[in-house]
């Protein structure tokens, strides 16, 4: 048995590699010094402390290129375990993140200087698609919500089940943000 990061414990003599790495990722996401801000005050529960528990939830699952996710299932979710965590593929995890969080800028608009109008951007398949210019960031904010919804809902038609059901979660957080937005509610 051997400790990682002073807080959880190998408890298995010949764990799956592939478990391992994901296993030992996790807790150093959470409890290394060298982790990204928005791990902070992220943290595993008490079972997946033991590298066994988490490997008898993850030995079925099918893992292989794929990333274990906390925030899917449960928005803002700062706990890694079995209620909270699914592994998606990388394409996936990377439509469901908040990539400008440090911009002044609403999620998914930028300032597009040479017009003088707000850009919309969504990610799918791995690449950047423009969705217009708009006149307010308000109206940039739905057109990138309106269109991260359209390609959430791509994706639970092609993912598998596990992923599909996760996404379907993830996007009732994404309608609840439409039906929130300030442009919206003033024109529709």
């Amino acid at each position: 048995m051997n400790n990682i990061q002073n807080v959880a414990t190998n408890d298995m003599k010949n764990p799956d590699k592939e478990i391992y790495k994901k296993w030992s990722s996790m807790i150093h996401r959470c409890y290394g010094l060298n982790n990204k801000k928005c791990y902070d005050n992220c943290v595993v529960c008490d079972d997946w402390l033991l590298l066994s528990c988490f490997h008898k939830w993850a030995v079925d699952k099918v893992i292989i290129g794929m990333e274990l996710d906390k925030d899917l299932l449960s928005s803002k979710n700062k706990i890694y375990s079995p209620d909270n965590c699914v592994f998606i593929p990388s394409h996936i995890n990377k439509i469901t993140t908040n990539t400008n969080k440090k911009s002044k800028y609403m999620l998914g608009v930028n300032f597009h200087r040479s017009t003088g109008k707000f850009r919309a951007r969504v990610t799918h398949k791995n690449k950047r698609v423009s969705l217009g210019l708009y006149n307010t960031e308000s109206e940039a904010n739905l057109r990138y919500l309106i269109g991260k919804l359209d390609v959430v809902m791509f994706f639970i038609a092609t993912e598998c089940k596990d992923v599909s059901h996760a996404l379907s979660i993830f996007s009732n957080n994404i309608i609840a943000d439409i039906k929130s937005n300030e442009f919206y509610i003033e024109n529709y």
